[in-house]
């Protein structure tokens, strides 16, 4: 089973303890118009 999780809280950098210093990541919630899913074709 696989998970698609949107969350709005900035998540740390790699290291799990910093964040980015350049502003690069937004604190809010995507805006997402819609989003697609579909079956991968061809995979045994």
């Amino acid at each position: 089973m696989n998970t698609i999780r949107f969350t709005s809280k900035e998540l740390p950098n790699w290291d799990g303890r910093t964040y980015n210093e350049y502003g690069q990541r937004s604190k809010y919630a995507p805006e997402i118009d819609y989003v697609t899913v579909a079956p991968v074709v061809g995979r045994s």
